[in-house]
């Protein structure tokens, strides 16, 4: 959709010069930044749910043996591997736009709409 809805700009950058790698630059930076911040949102969230959960301790009902109160841990490497999965896979997202943007001609960019 970004490709889509930004056909005209994409086409006017073009008609100023900027080159093809640099549209497709373009769209992976902005990829990029989206699924860093909202990466980090994300772990700030559940961060705090998983210490908020560890303090109160979350019951379990577990029949026979009746109801255990288990303390999630907050394990710094696996949320920085979430981080860092989040920020690729939206990386990963955005190569397809970046490459569609960067194909497009700029006449044809311009008279679409």
């Amino acid at each position: 959709m970004s490709v889509f809805e930004r056909t005209r700009e994409i086409g006017t950058l073009l008609s100023m010069g900027f080159s093809r790698l640099r549209i497709a630059m373009l769209f992976l930076f902005e990829a990029f930044t989206l699924g860093t911040v909202s990466a980090l949102i994300g772990a700030a969230i559940g961060a705090g749910l998983t210490l908020y959960a560890h303090h109160h301790g979350v019951p379990i009902s577990v029949p026979g043996t009746g109801t255990l109160l288990t303390r999630p841990l907050l394990v710094p490497t696996f949320a920085a591997m979430a981080i860092a999965g989040a920020v690729f896979g939206a990386l990963a997202g955005g190569l397809w736009p970046a490459l569609r943007a960067a194909r497009l001609q700029p006449v044809q960019a311009l008279s679409s709409h």
